[in-house]
């Protein structure tokens, strides 16, 4: 039977080049992936959810600052 520190000790290592290896790859790779499986716009529904996209862009008042 394990206890936490050997469940701990076998597992962070693995985690940890997982997560490692999500950083190398960087957000752009991802939302290419998403663009090549779902070319109608996957990304769309999130800009949209997030406040991004073009309606919500163009309705927004200019950042403080912005020229």
């Amino acid at each position: 039977m394990w206890c936490q520190v050997e469940y701990e000790a076998d597992r962070l290592p693995k985690t940890a080049a997982i997560v490692l290896r999500h950083r190398l790859n960087g957000p752009e790779q991802v939302m290419q992936m998403a663009h090549e499986r779902a070319p109608q716009g996957i990304a769309q529904g999130y800009k949209r959810v997030a406040g991004f996209d073009q309606p919500n862009l163009k309705a927004a008042p200019a950042a403080a600052g912005a020229r």
